[in-house]
């Protein structure tokens, strides 16, 4: 399971780096979350960053389920892989929020998700921030948006950006089930094949 797990209480890291894990599980409910895993609680992180990290299933650097986790002034999270969600997989109603100049940047997917991937009724909001150079071989280069049974929420404000991103469908943002609300918000150069 991922070093750093939260499921009870909350959290809040100010000024720290995780880096450099792994979790290469066969079993696929552990191959989960790189470096954080949060469930059901609220986990803060302030001007730090994860960095080359990796999951051989969900969230190469994060994994949400059903959970709250936020990124605040110029954190970041990079160079991070996984199947899907190369640096944040969301799920069972979980919220991730990017303020300020938090960033995704090199990370990626070998399925759908380069940056982030959601599914079931969770929500995304950049409130500012930047996913730059995330890459997925399938649907999704910066983020992918599942399920339309229980549709997600993913909002660009406040002039959020995706920028040089690439996936085989949806080099920016792929939705094949919930909403996409993009306000005073830029995706460029971004490429699908």
């Amino acid at each position: 399971e991922a070093p750093l797990i939260t499921s009870s209480g909350n959290l809040t890291l100010t000024n720290c780096t995780l880096q450099h894990n792994t979790l290469n599980n066969t079993n696929a409910s552990f191959g989960i979350g790189g470096a954080v895993y949060v469930s059901s609680v609220t986990f803060t992180m302030n001007n730090s960053s994860i960095i080359n990290c990796s999951a051989n299933e969900n969230g190469g650097a994060v994994y949400v389920s059903g959970g709250t986790f936020t990124m605040n002034g110029d954190g970041t999270i990079s160079d991070c892989k996984a199947n899907y969600g190369g640096a944040v997989y969301i799920t069972d109603g979980g919220t991730f929020t990017m303020n300020d100049d938090a960033s995704i940047r090199n990370c990626n997917a070998t399925n759908s998700g380069g940056g982030v991937w959601m599914n079931k009724g969770s929500s995304f909001t950049m409130s500012g921030g930047k996913i730059e150079r995330c890459s997925s071989k399938s649907e999704g280069g910066g983020v992918y948006v599942t399920d339309s049974s229980n549709p997600c929420t993913f909002k660009m404000l406040e002039s959020a950006t995706i920028t040089g991103c690439s996936a085989v469908n949806g080099g920016a943002v792929y939705v094949s089930g919930g909403t996409f609300t993009m306000n005073n918000s830029l995706g460029s150069y971004c490429e699908a094949n």
